[in-house]
């Protein structure tokens, strides 16, 4: 896919969502992970650590429903503009961390603004932030999984175990840094039936054998 400049058209976005996505797009922004999940379809996609809403936008069209968790506060500002910009009415925001509990975490604020983590402690400003487990919301299967939550990936899929025994997280797609985790979170995934594959260097893609 050289750009998506003419999927968006047809999707009716405003110019301006367009242009942003498109951007990202044809200057190598996560290329492979965007022409993997372009692919998919179904009822409904999860979005965690959504940051602006670019995999949101992007695939709006392709699900019924779609959540999208962003606990920074000026990141979900700016996600409920592209929201708001796309008119996108099956998007729900949610200002939550996706963790291994319900309860609250300290979000670690990156000082030049580019990220956030509630388990990576960059200095910069720490806000208390209301955390969700997936398996408090999943009663239903949902056909994709993205998390970019930036070194708290364990406590994501931690928080999903009865969702994944019971079959309901129909595909992952995981962004990971650290070495060690890559291989603790593929062989978790694999030992529980799903086939994988790295989409790149740090974007892991799950999908349930029966897929």
């Amino acid at each position: 896919m050289n750009s998506t400049s003419d999927y968006l058209e047809k999707l009716k976005f405003p110019e301006i969502v367009r242009t942003w996505i498109d951007v990202r797009t044809r200057f190598t922004f996560e290329k492979e992970v965007t022409q993997a999940v372009l692919r998919i379809r179904g009822k409904l996609f999860l979005d965690i650590g959504a940051n602006m809403g670019y995999y949101s936008a992007l695939l709006s069209k392709n699900f019924e429903r779609i959540l999208a968790f962003e606990p920074d506060p000026y990141s979900m500002k700016m996600l409920r503009a592209t929201v708001a910009a796309g008119r996108l009415h099956n998007v729900t925001t949610l200002s939550q961390a996706v963790s291994d509990r319900n309860g609250t975490a300290i979000l670690h604020i990156d000082p030049k603004g580019s990220a956030a983590s509630i388990t990576d402690g960059r200095g910069g400003r720490q806000l208390p932030v209301p955390t969700i487990r997936l398996d408090s919301i999943v009663k239903e299967n949902v056909d994709l999984v993205k998390v970019d939550v930036e070194q708290a990936e364990w406590k994501v899929v931690k928080g999903s175990e009865a969702s994944i025994r019971a079959g309901r997280i129909l595909r992952w797609v995981i962004e990971v840094d650290d070495q060690k985790t890559r291989e603790e979170i593929e062989n978790y995934l694999r030992q529980r039936n799903y086939f994988t594959r790295w989409l790149d260097a740090r974007h892991l893609f799950a999908s349930l054998a029966r897929n």
